[in-house]
Formats: C-alpha cells, sequence, structure tokens
C-alpha cells in the first residue's frame, strides 16, 4: 500500500514512495500460479488413503445424477467422516463435470466473503464484484458442473446457495438437518471398512473385534488408537486388557463425552513431558481453524525450526492429518485441546506478529495479497479468540487483514478493520508516532478508493506531517550517535 500522498489532488494519481496499491492488490491474475478454467476455486487436496464408504458414494452419485435439481446433505456425527465422502465423490468424479468448485464454511466469515475470496480467481471478480454478482456467474455455466460445501449449519446460507441447483450439482456436509434437500446420514464405518482402516495403520494377525466393538467402528478413534499400536505408545495385548478390565472408556458415537475420555487417555500416553515439543506445537495447531492449511502458511505462522518433522511425527500419532502438502487438526482434537491444554496469549502472540510482518501492507516486496485469501479465516479465528486483548500483534494483524480485504475490494470491511487498529494504537503509541502514521495512512487508501477524497486527503497529509517529524528526529538522533 502506498505510504504517503506527495501530491494535494487525491482524485489523480498517488505518487507514493511504494508502487500504489492499485497497482499489484487488485490484480487478480498471478503469473506464477497456473490457471484450471475447469477448478472454479482452489479444490481439497484428494486423501490417497481413503477407505471404504463405496455404499454411500454410489448412494450419493445415483441422488445426484438421477434427480434434477437436487441439494445432497450428507449429515452425521462429528469424526464420522462427512468431509472425506464428499472429498472423495469430488476426485474421483470430477471429470464428468464441467466446473468445479468447493467451499469450506468457516464460522468466522460470512457465507458472502466465503464466496468473495475463494471465488476470486476462477472468475475473474473485479473490487465492484458482490455475492449476487457471482451467484449470477455460477448460474450462466452451462449444466453439468459440481459444488462442495463444507461444514454448513446455518438454513439461511443452505437456502442461498440452493438456488444453483439449476445448473450445479451440489453436496453438503453438516450436522445439521437442512429442509429442502435429499439427505445422507452417515453413520459409523461398517464392520468390514473399519477392519480395513484398522489394519491399514497397524497390521496385526491377532483379532481385532473387541477393538472395534470398543471404538464403535468410528473412524476418528479407530486412527488415533493404530496409530498409537503403531508407535508403540501401547501394545495391543494391553489395549485389549483396558478393554477387558473397563478401564479403557469405550467410544459411544452419540455420546461426545466419551470422545473427551478417549481421547485423554490416548493424550496421557503420547504427551508425558510438559514441554513436550510435540504437544507445545499441538496446542498451537489447535488455536487455528481445524480446515487444511498448506506447509508453506504454515512456516509463516509458525517459524519452526525442522517444522514438517514435528508435523509428520504429530501425523504419525494419528493427532494431525496430512493431505498432499496440507495439514489439518480435526475439530474434535482441536476442541479438546483447547478445553484441555489451552496456551496462554503470552505463549501464542508471536503467531499474530509473525502474520502482521509477513503480511505487512507496507512490505517493500509488495506481495501479492490474492495469493494469501487463505490467511482471512486464520486471522478471523485468531482475532475472535483474542478479542479482549489490545496490543501491537494484535494491530498488525488487523492491519493484514485490512491488507486482504482490500484486496477483495471489500472496502468498508476493509476500514472497520482499519479503524480498530487505529483505535488500538492510539491507546499504545503518541499522536505523533510512525505507527499512528501508517494507520492515518492506511486509513486514507480505504477512503479514496471509496471516492472519498475529502477524508482521505486531511489523512494522508497528517501522516505526511507525521513522517517528515519522525525521520528529521530519527537523522538527528544518527547524527549524535
Amino acid at each position: 500500500m502506498p505510504q504517503d500522498i506527495e501530491t494535494e489532488d487525491v482524485k489523480g494519481v498517488v505518487n507514493a514512495p511504494n508502487a500504489n496499491i492499485t497497482q499489484y492488490i487488485n490484480d487478480n491474475t498471478n503469473p506464477n500460479k497456473p490457471k484450471d478454467p475447469k477448478n472454479l476455486t482452489t479444490l481439497p487436496p484428494k486423501n490417497p488413503d481413503f477407505i471404504g464408504r463405496e455404499k454411500e458414494l454410489n448412494e450419493l452419485k445415483d441422488t445426484l445424477s438421477q434427480k434434477d435439481g437436487v441439494v445432497s446433505v450428507v449429515n452425521g456425527i462429528g469424526g464420522v467422516g462427512k468431509s472425506e465422502l464428499a472429498y472423495e465423490y469430488l476426485h474421483r468424479y470430477k471429470d464428468e463435470y464441467k466446473k468445479l468448485a468447493f467451499i469450506e464454511i468457516s464460522d468466522v466469515m460470512s457465507i458472502e466473503e466465503l464466496f468473495k475470496s475463494n471465488f476470486q480467481d476462477g472468475l475473474h471478480l473485479s473490487k465492484d464484484d458482490n455475492f449476487s454478482t457471482i451467484m449470477r456467474r455460477l448460474q450462466n455455466f452451462e449444466k453439468r458442473n459440481l459444488l462442495v460445501v463444507d461444514n454448513l449449519s446455518c438454513q439461511e446460507d443452505f437456502e442461498k446457495i440452493r438456488v444453483l441447483n439449476s445448473n450445479f450439482e451440489i453436496v453438503v456436509t453438516t450436522r445439521a438437518k437442512f429442509d429442502n434437500s435429499e439427505p445422507l446420514n452417515l453413520k459409523v464405518l461398517n464392520d468390514s471398512e473399519a477392519k480395513e482402516m484398522f489394519l491399514s495403520i497397524f497390521n496385526t494377525v491377532a483379532p481385532i473385534d473387541d477393538v472395534l466393538k470398543y471404538l464403535d467402528n468410528h473412524p476418528l478413534f479407530i486412527r488415533l488408537t493404530a496409530y498409537s499400536l503403531k508407535e508403540e505408545f501401547l501394545t495391543l495385548d494391553n489395549l485389549k486388557d483396558e478393554i477387558k478390565n473397563n478401564t479403557l472408556p469405550e467410544i459411544d458415537s452419540t455420546d461426545d463425552k466419551t470422545f473427551k475420555e478417549h481421547l485423554q487417555k490416548r493424550f496421557d500416553a503420547h504427551f508425558t513431558s510438559t514441554k513436550d515439543e510435540q504437544k507445545e506445537l499441538l496446542q498451537k495447531l489447535a488455536i487455528l481453524p481445524a480446515v487444511d492449511i498448506n506447509f508453506e502458511h504454515l512456516e509463516i505462522i509458525l517459524k519452526e525450526t525442522r517444522l514438517k518433522a514435528k508435523l509428520q511425527k504429530l501425523v504419525n500419532k494419528g493427532w494431525l492429518s496430512k493431505k498432499e502438502n496440507s495439514y489439518k487438526l480435526h475439530q474434535i482434537i482441536k476442541m479438546f485441546i483447547l478445553e484441555e491444554y489451552s496456551l496462554e496469549y503470552a505463549q501464542t502472540s508471536y503467531i499474530l506478529k509473525n502474520i502482521g510482518e509477513f503480511l505487512d501492507p507496507e512490505n517493500e516486496n509488495n506481495i501479492v495479497a490474492n495469493n494469501y485469501q487463505d490467511f482471512i479465516p486464520i486471522i478471523e479465528e485468531l482475532l475472535k479468540r483474542y478479542e479482549d486483548n489490545k496490543d501491537e500483534p494484535i494491530a498488525s494483524v488487523l492491519d493484514a487483514l485490512t491488507f486482504l480485504y482490500y484486496s477483495l475490494g471489500d472496502y468498508s470491511q476493509s476500514l472497520k478493520i482499519q479503524q480498530k487498529s487505529y483505535e488500538i494504537r492510539k491507546m499504545l503509541y503518541s499522536q505523533e508516532s510512525k505507527e499512528i502514521a501508517i494507520n492515518l495512512n492506511l486509513l486514507g487508501v480505504i477512503y479514496e478508493s471509496k471516492g472519498e477524497y475529502d477524508k482521505a486527503e486531511p489523512l494522508y497529509k497528517k501522516a505526511l506531517s507525521i513522517r517528515e517529524k519522525v525521520l528529521k528526529e530519527e537523522h538527528l538522533d544518527s547524527i549524535i550517535t
């Protein structure tokens, strides 16, 4: 973003020291990123270890292909594999569709914001395009297309996307039940699929029917237990003794309490030290959204040494899933960690600082914001979690979020966020500090983009005045020293 105004004509070109924001922040093309015109959004990574669910996949395919205008809703309890089923369907049958799209719902972003962010490149959206524009463009595509919406919870949002069912076959995953939908109630694995999943991780000739019964054929806990055996955190004989003596909580897929009890048992076995680096990494991952996050973004967020090796150890223990180059913490595990082993803000504020520094609007490297829209739900989740904190790390990620929403052309949201950053910095710094100048300049940029030049000009001038004074003082200090 530009640092300061150097002319009084804000209606014309702003001659900023750095490149003008409009030269790159609204550029919806990235020459280094190949585009597939078939994929309207980024697709979820394929799970190479997907097992079973053939009956459900066939039922889903039949429902979508035999009934026009249908929206198939895959619902079920947590951890049963709703998302994995939808992802497998998308990858298995994607060649049968003209266009593909995927949206993962976040509880910190509206469906309108998610559509604008996810379809930014695929629909070549401009700053003036809104949700209605996106929906009209999607409705103009010739049949037959596929839209997968993961983790939808609101009937109102369901109705908003249902209008696409004239030319899109829509698959929705949810724990809820929606009107005007074709439900597919996903239950735990059948006996043969549960056994196949268990043995794919921990291969044994010993009978395991009693183990699977205690795990209620629940996919999440089959993985966690099988990985515990594979990594030798327990033996099969000890596990069977725990079951026989009723010292191992029996999983009941209808009772979340048993999930917590079982997770606690496995957690105690895996993380014995209070300063276990893998445990600490798991705690840090728990403050991020329960979505697939690619490794490059995790490197930016965490700045951990040997990060890939540490992540792989969590994968090997079954606490973290990996697909292609992305990692995901399951929502059930995330909530367990936050409830039982949550870190204090002082232990995680550096994560906000890392993000703020990387996505600094004044970064001279002119980072293309459209490459980092996946950071929006990450930042929103962090801000929601730490909403009571008012410090520089919070202000810096608010600046980053300002930058990202600006790149989507959402100037109203960008302005609202930047005003929050400004209010925080007014409490932290002198009114003639370079930090305040940054906020004033960013506010000026946004007002200028909104066409409110009368508000932009005084902000630019004030920011420039502060910068000149600060630079002069810093120059004098350098001479004295």
